[in-house]
């Protein structure tokens, strides 16, 4: 089970293409997110992720130092095993928190869309950009040899400098590169032009590295192959809202995903009277219907269209697949096939490893162990 915390909607900046209409102050209290804690601990689930979101998260510092504990101690209790995580744009982040983080296990996912240029669209209250506190929140992670991601958003304004951002962002350490569409804005056909070059441009960078035996991880490509090369996982990718997913927001009320929450009538209970089980299945049997216009298409099982939140802010139902989702998707599948067929007929350790190896994660860890071990 997958538990966000929405602890707060408030935030320090306002990146022109957030899906929050405003950004009121309320924060959740500790005695809510307890009381959401032991009612989903209750479900019954072996293990349970949490994600701190926002708004920015680390407004609400105090809030999370407090909680954590309190989550491991219950979840403990109860025999079930327990995984944290913080999206946050790095603002707030400092040596104090980030000890915090290493000390409980947190994951950290540094939201920074690239260089400079690429950053534009993520400005402070004031207008002013954020590009500065994003470099120095990964100058930071990369420093303190923290596992952590990026996470950048690709819009028509900035899709001209994809290739050159996950290039920066690899430079300054980052060795898990997210990035994810913005399909709600308007992409002209010039638009999707440019993104088939850029995508080009980080086939090679994917190509290159991989040979070259680095450890990485590249959404765009490594999440398309393995649904190739690893077909069986792809249920683990499949969106699964209100059944594996829960949101909660800052006044206690439980929604099935995470940008539902600004949607008042898909509500599924409050932590006064529990969660809504029977509510929460009837949105995702909503959810999981195949679109006729999939019809019989060939990457159907490897598309990215389960996101119900795509679909519902895209075509304002669950399930519909958005026309950008679909070129999209016939964009990128042909070139990751193309990267991964020739690193494959090269026997290129690294690649074979990491897609068909199913103990790469594992053997993975071991050996940053073991280096930094040596290094101490």
């Amino acid at each position: 089970m997958q538990l966000t915390y929405h602890v707060t909607k408030a935030c320090n900046l306002r990146c022109r293409y957030c899906y929050y209409a405003d950004f009121p102050t309320p924060r959740m209290t500790l005695e809510t997110a307890v009381r959401a804690t032991d009612q989903v601990l209750g479900l019954g689930h072996d293990h349970l992720g949490v994600t701190f979101f926002g708004g920015e998260p680390l407004i609400c510092k105090e809030m999370i130092c407090q909680l954590v504990p309190e989550i491991e101690r219950r979840a403990a209790a109860a025999n079930i095993s327990v995984n944290f995580k913080i999206p946050t744009n790095g603002v707030l982040l400092d040596e104090e928190f980030l000890t915090f983080c290493e000390s409980h296990a947190i994951f950290i996912s540094l939201s920074i869309d690239g260089d400079e240029e690429a950053q534009r669209d993520r400005i402070g209250i004031d207008g002013a950009s954020s590009f500065f506190a994003a470099s120095q929140a990964l100058k930071l992670l990369a420093r303190r040899a923290t596992t952590f991601a990026t996470y950048s958003v690709v819009t028509p304004r900035n899709v001209g400098r994809l290739s050159d951002s996950i290039a920066a962002l690899y430079g300054g350490g980052s060795r898990i590169l997210i990035t994810a569409i913005d399909y709600t804005a308007p992409w002209t056909a010039h638009d999707l032009r440019l993104l088939k070059k850029e995508y080009k441009k980080l086939g090679t960078f994917y190509e290159t590295e991989t040979r070259a035996g680095r450890h990485f991880y590249l959404s765009a490509f490594d999440s398309k192959i393995a649904a190739h090369t690893r077909p069986d996982n792809g249920e683990d990718t499949v969106c699964r809202i209100g059944i594996n997913q829960l949101s909660v927001a800052p006044d206690g009320t439980y929604f099935p995903c995470i940008q539902f929450v600004e949607r008042p009538e898909f509500a599924v209970g409050h932590v006064s009277r529990g969660i809504d089980l029977k509510k929460c299945e009837e949105f995702f049997s909503c959810s999981v219907g195949a679109d006729p216009a999939c019809g019989d298409c060939g990457i159907a099982k490897r598309c990215s269209h389960h996101c119900a939140c795509v679909s519902l802010a895209s075509s304002g139902t669950l399930h519909a697949v958005p026309p950008i989702v679909c070129e999209h998707e016939r964009i990128l599948t042909p070139i990751a096939d193309a990267v991964a067929h020739r690193l494959y007929r090269r026997r290129t350790p690294l690649f074979i490893n990491k897609h068909y190896n199913p103990d790469y994660e594992l053997l993975h860890s071991l050996e940053d162990l073991l280096v930094n071990t040596r290094e101490e």
